[in-house]
């Protein structure tokens, strides 16, 4: 069994990864626990280093884990565990009580002194909060300062401790880059590999900046790698381009190492695709903020946007108009030729009055058949008038939908700050002189 100190000496790059990382042997005695792993388990690697993981976290126990792993042993692919697909590999909580959810990798390793025999690396991804970035991992100064100080003396060993170093780093699922001060690749591990399309034997000794950068990025990336990096930022996010010419939102953490004399050489940095997770956060916002039927904005982006033109509207002294509409025959249209024409209606309805109204004003469907027009910077309001006669005229043309598909509307006016003096107020000063404009005798809008 190697000790505690042999093992922490051979893996030491996997204590400055912000991963959970330990290494098992076919009997599940763990090899190695890294510093990440004692944090979130609050097992000091020396309590549970010879032990069987098996018995230390029964949950992991089970026949979809035991028989997924028993083939790692034997040089098989990588097994992969998802938190909210197999439920946790083995159970560990946050400071606050909370279970930390998190994906599993296992992946085996093979050491030159094994003889083809083959160690699991299992590699742990805390997904507990999807937006945090990936922290903890700093303070490598010191461990590689000190093997670059060596490396004029013990060339060989050092070659052999890259080849061993690159193998780690391979089985690592987080992008891992070492760039020098001229932003040139010197390591390009598996997982950059694999999401660029790029091979590392092509790429390294090559500027980032030539093809992995966008042009829009490129002034901000290279000003992190002038005055000896002084100016780069332990985290940052920033996109990289595949070779398909796909482009891939990558966050950052980055640390420095320096020389012998304490200057700035490298920068290793560590980076998570958050690409898909980026989309979905708008996709939700977006959702949130939208009517899903006709794509306008809903009553809360109505109320986001209302309060920003009002806040405009005071600091320069302008006026803001709102238009409250409700349409007339709409139940009719909808009784006749059923839902999916009423739906169809809507939406070209919707249409209709975002070609009318100005890129800056806000058309939002306030529920059923009503809609809401918000008209910054007008100067009175004959402004909102002239745009409800348009909107008004515009609605009453036959709809090509079915056939006898006519509607009309009916538009409230009020206006910010004369007819109120907070957004709640001025849309039911709206509202109420819609209801006036059904009078027969209106011309279809009213102000009260």
């Amino acid at each position: 069994m190697l000790k505690i100190e042999e093992t922490n000496n051979q893996f030491w790059i996997l204590n400055r990864l912000p991963l959970g990382i330990f290494v098992l042997n076919s009997n599940y005695e763990v090899l190695f626990w890294n510093k990440v792993m004692r944090d979130w388990s609050g097992i000091h690697e020396s309590d549970i280093v010879g032990d069987n993981l098996l018995k230390r976290f029964p949950e992991a126990d089970k026949p979809k884990f035991i028989r997924r792993i028993s083939t790692i042993f034997e040089g098989g692919p990588p097994a992969i565990f998802s938190s909210h697909l197999h439920r946790n590999f083995i159970e560990m909580k946050t400071s606050s009580g909370q279970v930390r959810l998190h994906n599993t990798t296992v992946t085996a390793l093979t050491l030159p002194e094994m003889k083809g025999q083959h160690l699991a690396l299992i590699t742990i991804q805390d997904v507990t909060e999807l937006n945090t970035r990936i922290v903890e991992y700093r303070k490598v100064k010191d461990q590689v300062v000190d093997e670059l100080k060596k490396r004029k003396e013990i060339e060989k060993r050092l070659r052999k401790e890259k080849r061993f170093i690159s193998l780690l780093l391979d089985s690592a699922r987080v992008l891992i880059v070492l760039l020098d001060k001229e932003a040139r690749i010197i390591i390009f591990n598996r997982a950059c590999e694999e999401l660029t399309g790029y091979d590392s034997r092509e790429i390294e000794g090559k500027k980032m900046l030539d093809f992995l950068i966008s042009i829009n990025e490129q002034k901000t990336i290279a000003s992190y790698f002038m005055q000896d990096m002084l100016d780069m930022p332990e985290e940052h996010e920033a996109y990289w381009i595949a070779r398909d010419g796909e482009q891939r939102l990558i966050s950052w953490s980055n640390s420095l190492v320096y020389d012998e004399i304490g200057r700035p050489e490298f920068v290793l940095s560590t980076g998570v695709d958050i690409t898909d997770q980026r989309m979905m956060q708008e996709k939700i916002r977006h959702m949130a903020m939208h009517d899903e039927l006709t794509g306008l904005a809903n009553r809360n982006l109505l109320q986001e946007r209302l309060t920003q033109n009002m806040a405009l509207a005071d600091r320069y002294s302008k006026k803001l108009g709102i238009l409250f509409m409700d349409l007339n025959g709409f139940k009719k249209i909808n009784d006749q030729f059923g839902h999916r024409v009423g739906d169809l209606l809507l939406q070209e309805v919707a249409s209709r009055i975002t070609k009318i109204v100005r890129a800056s004003d806000t058309v939002a469907r306030f529920g059923g058949d009503e809609f809401v027009v918000v008209l910054p910077e007008i100067k009175s309001v004959d402004d909102a008038i002239s745009v409800s006669d348009k909107i008004s005229c515009d609605l009453a043309r036959p709809f090509e939908i079915a056939e006898g598909c006519v509607i009309g509307v009916s538009i409230g006016i009020s206006v910010y700050p004369d007819d109120g003096k907070c957004a709640e107020d001025i849309i039911q000063q709206a509202d109420k002189a819609m209801y006036k404009a059904k009078n027969p005798d209106s011309c279809g809008y009213h102000h009260i």
